[in-house]
């Protein structure tokens, strides 16, 4: 049968799509594999397909053609102990984003995994070696271990998610578009973002600027170590 997309993100060097399978949360059992297939380029591990962190992993080299899908065997948790795949919810992947040389996947179960390289400190936890390499996926846990995260959203330096709360994170290295005053900060660990004044239900994360859609439609904006709200005109072109 044909696979069916249910969702997609695209960055410079890597594609992701989500697979609708047969997911059902009264269903116990976890498929083998996370519902989201990969391609491009391998290198730096944002594929997801290697088989652990650090500087080895020689499949996570390649670069796949077709899409590829990610194992879920290989799930740790990013702080101490083991963080079990707890059933179809942890396998189940809702959403992904995408940076250049990493990857983020939300789960049903409101938590969001990461791998590829940490050079710039965007995978949400701390990574051994000097190569800064998570080659499988991994879950963020620090502030985030009992968070409801709804939302994620990525670019080459940095990542974001916000909360069914509506309450927002960041971490990685800022450019002044994080929420955070301190341009050049870096956070390893996803930091709140407290200056939005409202529940956050979207957003975009780039370089230097970042967008989020508040729950009162209204549009706030981040670069260079301040934020506003973006006033659309009101009146109409012919």
């Amino acid at each position: 049968l044909p696979l069916r997309v249910i969702a997609a993100n695209m960055a410079k060097l890597h594609t992701a799509a989500v697979i609708q399978d047969d997911y059902s949360g009264d269903v116990p059992n976890a498929a083998p594999s996370l519902n989201v297939r990969v391609c491009g380029f391998g290198n730096g591990g944002r594929l997801g397909l290697g088989g652990g962190s650090g500087s080895g992993g020689a499949s996570a080299q390649h670069m796949q053609y077709t899409l590829t899908p990610v194992k879920d065997a290989s799930i740790s948790a990013s702080s101490s102990g083991p963080a079990p795949i707890n059933g179809a919810l942890e396998s189940h992947i809702v959403a992904v984003a995408l940076g250049q040389d990493h990857t983020l996947a939300l789960n049903a179960a409101g938590h969001v995994l990461s791998w590829g390289l940490n050079r710039f400190s965007q995978l949400g936890y701390a990574t051994e070696g000097p190569a800064h390499l998570q080659l499988s996926p991994r879950r963020i846990v620090g502030p985030l271990k009992k968070e409801d995260v709804v939302g994620v959203a990525a670019c080459r330096t940095a990542s974001a998610c916000w909360t069914r709360t509506g309450d927002f994170w960041t971490w990685g290295t800022s450019n002044g578009q994080l929420g955070w005053e301190e341009k050049g900060a870096v956070s390893v660990a996803p930091r709140k973002v407290t200056s939005i004044p409202g529940r956050v239900i979207c957003a975009r994360v780039g370089e230097n600027a970042m967008i989020v859609l508040l729950e009162s439609r209204d549009v706030h904006c981040f670069w260079n170590s301040r934020s506003f709200k973006v006033n659309f005109p009101t009146q109409t072109f012919p």
